[in-house]
């Protein structure tokens, strides 16, 4: 079909470098994915610090509401 037909025309020198060219680029690939779940990892465990470090807060509206609401 056409893809032999391209695999010829193209020489062995260029498909070898092409292969050593993919490597590098398949590297950078895998670091980016690595440091994207990481900020992401991150961004996560900081919205959760910050719910809780805000829980008390809303503990304590709720109870000022509740005793406001009794008067």
């Amino acid at each position: 079909g056409l893809r032999n037909k391209a695999r010829t025309l193209i020489s062995e020198k260029e498909q070898s470098e092409l292969k050593k060219n993919e490597v590098p680029v398949c590297q950078a690939l895998r670091e980016e994915i690595k440091l994207v779940i990481k900020r992401r990892s991150q961004r996560i465990a900081k919205q959760f610090c910050d719910a809780m470090l805000n829980r008390p807060k809303v503990q304590t509206l709720r109870i000022l509401t509740t005793k406001a609401e009794r008067r």
